[in-house]
């Protein structure tokens, strides 16, 4: 009636020990097993909620951006609705101003206009020309000047002939040079007998002679050259006293 108390105060058999901690192995892998399967799930989750949380702030830039560039383009039709707006008030204040304006006053200053684009050409061209001569004038003084050295030689080889043959010579090739430096304009300065002329002479000494009158030029000890009636080379001379 009230079940089997045979075995009670008695120790459990060995058999049945083993029975029950097997079953609770088995009890605890199985926990074991489901809290895995929770821990996994959960995981899950977090990843889901993670991701729904990036997604939110992704949306929510977008959003920021989006309405940031509206603004911009906004702002920026504004702006140009206004220069627009400005640029048709100049056009209109423009041609209010054409139509006011007297056609006599217009053709008059068109004419102003023309007169002073054609002085302002007409002396750009002059001052184009005086600047081209004056370097053309340059570079050939240049070159004659260089020139000069070999005319100085032939005189000091005429100066020092030892014979007529030769000395004959040597007249007609500095002639011929001279005649050559005439083609371009240069001529040789007459300075021996003449006063002395600072412009065209260069005194390097002095000697005394009561022959001819004080500062005649005596002698000379290079010759000058003009080009085209100025100075090119100063005559280097010796003065009387």
């Amino acid at each position: 009636m009230y079940g089997d108390f045979s075995n009670y105060g008695r120790r459990p058999s060995g058999r049945n020990i083993q029975a029950e901690f097997a079953r609770l192995q088995k009890a605890y892998q199985q926990a074991q097993t489901e809290a895995a399967a929770w821990k996994k799930e959960a995981e899950r989750l977090q990843a889901e909620v993670n991701k729904w949380q990036r997604t939110a702030q992704q949306e929510s830039q977008e959003k920021t951006t989006a309405y940031q560039i509206q603004k911009r383009a906004e702002t920026a039709l504004v702006k140009t609705q206004q220069e627009l707006a400005e640029t048709q008030e100049t056009l209109k204040n423009l041609a209010a101003n054409q139509e006011t304006k007297p056609p006599a006053a217009e053709e008059n200053n068109w004419k102003e206009q023309y007169i002073r684009l054609a002085a302002d050409f007409e002396n750009t061209k002059k001052r184009l020309e005086q600047r081209y001569a004056n370097t053309s004038r340059q570079e050939k003084e240049k070159i004659l000047r260089d020139m000069l050295p070999l005319a100085d030689n032939l005189e000091r080889v005429l100066q020092h002939a030892q014979n007529e043959q030769d000395k004959e010579g040597i007249e007609l090739t500095l002639k011929a040079f001279q005649d050559v430096l005439a083609r371009y304009g240069v001529q040789p300065i007459q300075a021996e007998g003449q006063p002395f002329d600072p412009e065209y002479h260069e005194a390097i000494g002095t000697l005394p002679n009561a022959d001819v009158p004080e500062d005649t030029v005596t002698a000379v000890e290079q010759t000058g050259y003009t080009l085209d009636g100025k100075l090119l080379r100063p005559s280097r001379v010796l003065v009387s006293r």
